[in-house]
């Protein structure tokens, strides 16, 4: 179905293929992603088409987009601007929920950073939490958002000679990738993989005694191998906004709220079953790879802090 859905993103095709693979994610899933689908394109469809300065108004022109384009379109971007996000956010929190000490340096990172929820914006203060980016980095990279194989097929060049990967022969027309959750739980590229570690993703200071030849070269392969937003020239263009979006929400949250899981059998959504395989343990957040990630929960429990709820209502 992935391999279909790479090679298919035209018009109806790409409608017809992506429920096709949505299949799988369950009818009632379906339902509601299609019915959700339905109403973005019939409120925006109401509207004149320069009325507001949107992805709609830039490519629609005297003939307007064909509806099977629409759904197309819509599709990719629910699932690549918006899901993929939301899953991101979720992760981190689910992530935050388990380890408290890196929850109490979160929320005093941001908490010192800034003077007000209004002042959360993107900027250089938002920018200089570094440690914001490493639990994004770090939960991004256990439960990446968009899990399947990048499928590619060798570019056809005019020699004798094979095409190589790894020392297997790839023959012409063939489509090969390595699934993202793999590489990024490789203990190859990262020490203790099922381990949720942000510090590994903080650049050591002058006077670190681990700034070894050998710890440099391996934090340059660790990054190199973080490949969740796809390398090269099929990198995800939204990789910026990704980071800025999941970036406000987290900061956000933990400036306006104090959280913890639910209590009880609640709170046990989206954790694993406690099963021999480390990906099974409790504190995994378990992800459903369909092309995008399905998950369920976290069930968290939210408490407002009063003082700084204060100017939730004049705050955008």
């Amino acid at each position: 179905m992935v391999y279909t859905l790479t090679m298919c993103i035209t018009h109806g095709h790409l409608l017809v293929t992506s429920l096709l693979l949505l299949g799988g994610w369950g009818k009632k899933k379906v339902a509601v992603f299609t019915q959700a689908v339905a109403k973005l394109i019939a409120e925006r469809t109401s509207q004149l088409v320069d009325s507001k300065p949107d992805f709609y108004a830039a490519v629609t022109g005297d003939g307007g987009l064909h509806p099977l384009e629409l759904w197309g379109e819509a599709i990719f971007f629910v699932l690549a601007g918006g899901s993929t996000v939301a899953t991101a956010i979720c992760g981190s929190l689910f992530h935050l929920s388990w380890h408290p000490d890196v929850y109490a340096r979160l929320a005093s990172e941001i908490r010192k950073a800034f003077s007000s929820g209004r002042d959360i914006q993107p900027g250089p203060i938002l920018s200089s939490c570094t440690y914001l980016r490493a639990v994004i980095d770090e939960s991004l990279r256990m439960t990446p958002p968009a899990p399947s194989p990048l499928w590619r097929e060798p570019e056809v060049v005019a020699t004798d000679k094979p095409f190589v990967v790894d020392g297997h022969i790839i023959p012409p027309g063939t489509e090969v990738g390595v699934h993202l959750w793999a590489i990024m739980h490789n203990p190859e590229y990262f020490d203790e993989p099922f381990t949720f570690r942000p510090e590994r993703w903080l650049v050591p200071t002058d006077g670190d005694t681990e700034q070894t030849a050998e710890r440099r070269k391996s934090r340059a392969q660790m990054r190199r191998a973080h490949v969740v937003f796809g390398l090269g020239d099929r990198s995800c263009a939204g990789k910026s906004m990704a980071y800025m979006e999941a970036s406000l929400t987290i900061a956000k949250i933990l400036w306006y709220f104090d959280f913890e899981r639910a209590p009880g059998k609640k709170g046990s959504l989206g954790c694993g079953q406690g099963g021999k395989n480390p990906w099974d343990a409790y504190d995994q957040f378990q992800i459903h790879d369909v092309l995008g990630a399905d998950h369920d929960g976290p069930n968290l429990v939210f408490k407002p802090r009063p003082e700084q709820c204060e100017d939730l209502d004049s705050t955008t």
